[in-house]
């Protein structure tokens, strides 16, 4: 879905930085990503994972997008896009399920 792209590509460009470990830049929602993988199965419930409506801008075509999917399909989006940022994170150091993957959206 061009939605999922779009998301994950605004999210992997908010406050890039170098991470320190690696040497890799990284965006705050890829810095997350890795914190959130790490977490995952240690955490009961498993912790949610947080967007914030400015990180979208507040009255862009992607909110404006987003906010007429039903919550089915929203549900989908928001998954499919925390999948992916795992996916750039994770190199292959860990398992997820994605029924674990809990996320909300905050002012």
């Amino acid at each position: 879905m061009k939605i999922i792209d779009e998301l994950t590509n605004r999210l992997r460009s908010i406050d890039v930085q170098i991470d320190q470990k690696t040497g890799h830049k990284m965006s705050k929602y890829e810095r997350y990503a890795d914190w959130f993988l790490r977490r995952m199965y240690a955490y009961k419930p498993a912790p949610k994972f947080v967007f914030y409506v400015k990180d979208f801008g507040k009255n862009s075509q992607l909110t404006k997008e987003l906010d007429n999917l039903d919550d089915e399909t929203l549900d989908d989006v928001f998954v499919e896009t925390i999948t992916r940022l795992f996916d750039f994170v994770n190199n292959g150091k860990f398992f997820w399920k994605r029924s674990l993957i809990n996320w909300e959206v905050l002012e």
